[in-house]
């Protein structure tokens, strides 16, 4: 494929991911504060802690559904589609087999959280076993959903996956808000996920064999399970310990202090974290790019595309958290309610300096996996994992909710810069140049708009009056017009402007 070509393409299923995860992280966004006032603190935080451990438990995928989604690739690059049959069908029954054994996991488990480990109210326990069984049940559809997924990506084909995604998502959440309203319980909340979940889980499967040179009966291979655990085996250590360095504080701050702790900082947490939609569109895309141009021994591409993406990130990036460094009490009054605010804004602010930090990594970690490093960000896990733990219970136990986000913002920034040494060794560049180039271009107009809404704020507007709304969208459109016109390059100006004309025409 011509190079312009690729690079358009890059751009296209960009695109297709703001749209997609964007539309999502709209509706959690409308659901959140309704959804919080009818379940109540408590019940929140059961609905939350459910999320958390089937998302810990990911780790079981061992890496394969990466590894399944960069073989497939070369192999269809390469034209054999016999061993694209063999790879999807390895991935999917391996990840069938792994998901059953984890929900049965789950359910043995699901007596011991309520009782022992979860500090819930008395009349709540029996709520949160029941929780927890239906959480098991979604446990095998998101390991085989996860292999639907990285088939749709090796094909390049995120306008599906994405138009998938939006569908099935606001069926999800439109399910959950009306079921509230009717005065349903959480137990029928997630079991209407459950359902939702496996009727994706359908949809994806049928664009697949669509797709794909699928055949029945499925072809299991040793040979091809072999090589995608050999891939797949440093991923799934950095897989392992991800989730206990993005999750373990919330697993603490529920059991030093009470579950309603965890709702005042998981709903700061799970604001910033729906921005990573930002990062998680680039990293996506970016994974499968950086492996063409290491095929073809394109070291000067990947450079590129690698001081482009993470410039490109800190300044889509940079917008809200900016907002929310300026106006996160306003918004979070508005949002939630002022007793919320007076105890969540502390939060918001650390959590969004933290998610910046944590943005800027994505290209780099992407770049070695992509690059056939794995080895690199596993072991830089394991070493956050080690110092982790106890600076964060330490620091939960003397600073609470304050102490949680604090540990996380430091173990980002050191994360942040493992990553960014090892990515510059790999593409044989100084890392001091590399900050040089980026903060040289991204952070004048930051710093601009960073007085600006300064300003603003000083002046103590009402969060919705004329005046500070129209200021504030004075400084969005700088804040675009900046990134259009001095942080985009002209070929990524042209390659948006042709994607956007394709879509008109």
């Amino acid at each position: 494929m011509p190079a312009e070509s690729f690079s358009r393409r890059i751009t296209r299923n960009i695109l297709w991911n703001f749209v997609g995860q964007g539309w999502l992280v709209l509706l959690t966004f409308l659901a959140t504060p309704f959804m919080i006032h009818r379940l109540g603190i408590e019940l929140y935080g059961i609905y939350v802690l459910v999320g958390i451990l089937v998302d810990y438990l990911s780790f079981m995928q061992f890496g394969i559904v990466d590894a399944a989604v960069k073989y497939m690739t070369e192999r269809l690059a390469r034209g054999e589609p016999s061993r694209v049959q063999e790879i999807f069908w390895t991935a999917m029954l391996s990840q069938a087999g792994i998901g059953f054994a984890g929900a049965l996991m789950i359910l043995s488990l699901s007596a011991f959280l309520a009782d022992h480990v979860f500090r819930v109210p008395e009349g709540l326990a029996q709520e949160v076993r029941l929780a927890v069984t239906i959480g098991a049940a979604t446990f095998p559809l998101s390991m085989v959903t996860g292999v639907m997924t990285g088939t749709l990506r090796a094909i390049g084909r995120f306008d599906l996956l994405n138009m998938t995604g939006i569908a099935w998502g606001t069926l999800q959440t439109g399910a959950a808000v009306v079921m509230l309203w009717s005065g349903l319980s959480l137990s029928a909340i997630l079991f209407s996920n459950l359902c939702m979940q496996l009727l994706c889980l359908v949809t994806l499967g049928a664009l697949a064999g669509r797709l794909l040179p699928v055949t029945v009966p499925p072809a299991w291979s040793a040979a091809e399970m072999k090589q995608l655990l050999r891939f797949g085996g440093f991923i799934t250590v950095s897989g392992f310990a991800g989730p206990i360095l993005t999750n373990i504080e919330k697993m603490f701050l529920s059991a030093i202090h009470a579950v309603s702790a965890l709702t005042y900082y998981y709903v700061p947490f799970a604001l910033v974290s729906r921005l990573a939609v930002i990062p998680s569109s680039f990293s996506s895309v970016l994974f499968p790019a950086y492996s063409h141009f290491q095929g073809k021994s394109d070291m000067e591409a990947n450079r590129s595309l690698h001081l482009r993406s993470t410039l490109y990130l800190l300044y889509l990036f940079g917008a809200p958290l900016l907002f929310f460094l300026f106006f996160g009490h306003e918004f979070l009054a508005w949002w939630i309610g002022s007793d919320f605010a007076e105890r969540s804004t502390g939060i918001l602010t650390i959590l969004s300096g933290a998610a910046l930090v944590n943005a800027s990594a994505y290209p780099s970690i992407t770049l070695l996996n992509g690059t056939g490093r794995p080895h690199i960000p596993a072991a830089f896990h394991v070493i956050e994992t080690v110092l982790y733990l106890p600076v964060c219970y330490g620091l939960i136990v003397t600073h609470g909710l304050a102490g949680a986000a604090s540990a996380w913002f430091l173990r980002v920034f050191l994360d942040m810069l493992l990553l960014h040494l090892a990515s510059c060794r790999t593409l044989g560049q100084s890392l001091l140049k590399w900050y040089g180039d980026l903060l040289s271009r991204g952070l004048p107009p930051l710093l601009a708009c960073g007085l600006t809404l300064w300003g603003i704020r000083e002046l103590q507007f009402e969060m919705l009056a004329p005046a500070h709304v129209i200021g504030c969208l004075l400084v969005a459109l700088f804040y675009g017009y900046t990134f259009w016109m001095k942080i985009l390059d002209g070929k990524a100006r042209e390659s948006i402007l042709g994607q956007t004309r394709g879509v008109g025409g």
